[in-house]
């Protein structure tokens, strides 16, 4: 059985993760991904997912990557590379493509067509495209369709979301992964690499909200019908949720943190009065006694906020109006108590926090919602190299190259036939 090795780096504002995988390398055959190695080191050169100190962010890929490397026993000289950040978003792009033989209806090659055409007049000519995902087709300009194949017309229309990020602090963090002595593959939205690792099939086609709560940045993926509905960056993450807790009781950045993990919570009504912990210790003041409600009362409202700039994306979506609608909150931000239970009040539907689910090798420190955006990048990682895999070989390469769109194409919108 022939192997294929990927390797994942999540960058992010307070570490970088690194994990190497492999899939077994046989066309048509169910895909295995094996977890070979998973390591995290200390980073510092970030600012709300923008590289600032490229040297420091260089240490941290090489330590990482060196790490990862002794585990697997094997080099990487390629990755796939999680970015966020405010400066990435979401636009509808719209491609137009006639159907050859109308009665015999749409074929993969008249999808090829129309995705190939797609166009968005929202996207700036100084950013640089990350994602173009198709979201759904139509017949003559009749009712949205997953799937248009053999259904006849004249006109096949296909609608794509446009994921692209400004150009500089993309650069950037490609320059400082090539400074480590790797090629970038390709740049994943982190939402979407959480929604790999963190999101079941069933919540995806009934309508879910992935909700990627980060220490310097956030971001939203919406799922309906299995289609990715939008995708967006949000302007509050975990760091404001610290920054309260520093300013309202008066203590260090690093102090404010711990303390958020150990005894923050969302719902201020759900703590007790009388419930005090102990602060930790700063560098020159002395651990002090704090009440647990008095934490909640900074956090509650901060987390409302952030909700709150997603609902506002949602109420475009029509999500408010799906059946069986959740919502799904993964990153660091996601470990704060009480974050699922304000969620559900919040957005009147379900939520749970979500993470990666079991890999084989995957160690169980690698199983918080925290790690969503590293482990669901190999996962991501690992389908496309299969769709590749899957569609390589053969003596005809003008076949193989038709066979390979026709494939990426049936993955896209659900068909494996």
């Amino acid at each position: 059985m022939r192997i294929r090795r990927i390797t994942a780096l999540d960058i992010g504002t307070t570490s970088v993760r690194a994990i190497i995988a492999e899939i077994n390398a046989v066309p048509q055959a169910p895909q295995v991904v094996r977890i070979l190695a998973a390591c995290e080191a200390p980073n510092t050169g970030l600012v709300r997912g923008s590289v600032e100190d490229s040297p420091s962010v260089r240490s941290a890929i090489e330590y990482a990557l060196v790490e990862a490397t002794a585990q697997a026993q094997c080099d990487c000289d390629a990755a796939y590379v999680v970015v966020a950040g405010t400066h990435i978003t979401c636009a509808t792009g719209t491609g137009y493509a006639p159907i050859r033989n109308s009665a015999r209806g749409a074929t993969f090659r008249d999808i090829s067509d129309a995705l190939n055409a797609t166009s968005s007049e929202n996207t700036p000519v100084d950013e640089l495209i990350l994602h173009a995902i198709p979201a759904g087709f139509s017949i003559d300009s009749g009712e949205p369709v997953k799937n248009p194949i053999r259904l006849p017309g004249e006109l096949l229309t296909a609608t794509t979301r446009i994921i692209s990020g400004s150009a500089p602090p993309l650069m950037r963090t490609a320059r400082a992964v090539n400074s480590a002595s790797v090629d970038v593959t390709e740049m994943v939205f982190a939402p979407l690499a959480c929604a790999e690792a963190a999101l079941f099939e069933d919540e995806k086609e009934s309508g879910v909200c992935l909700l990627d709560i980060g220490s310097g940045t956030a971001g939203i993926a919406v799922y309906h019908r299995s289609l990715l509905q939008v995708a967006a960056s949000l302007p509050i993450c975990g760091s404001h949720v610290t920054a309260d807790i520093s300013f309202g009781l008066a203590m260090g950045r690093d102090a404010a943190e711990d303390l958020k993990l150990l005894a923050g919570h969302c719902c201020a009504d759900l703590v007790g009065e009388y419930e005090v912990v102990e602060s930790p210790a700063g560098e020159y003041k002395p651990p002090r006694l704090i009440r647990r409600k008095a934490i909640a009362q900074i956090v509650e409202p901060r987390m409302e906020e952030l909700f709150q700039h997603a609902k506002t994306i949602l109420m475009d979506t029509g999500f408010f109006h799906w059946q069986d609608a959740s919502v799904v909150i993964t990153g660091g931000g996601a470990k704060i108590t009480g974050c699922a239970y304000l969620a559900s009040q919040y957005f009147g539907v379900p939520a749970r926090v979500g993470g990666p689910g079991k890999l084989p090798g995957l160690p169980n420190a690698f199983t918080g919602p925290e790690y969503s955006a590293a482990v669901g990048l190999a996962q991501y990682a690992a389908k496309h190299t299969a769709i590749e895999i899957s569609t390589t070989g053969g003596d005809d390469p003008l076949r193989a190259f038709y066979e390979q769109v026709v494939e990426m194409v049936k993955r896209r919108i659900g068909r494996t036939e």
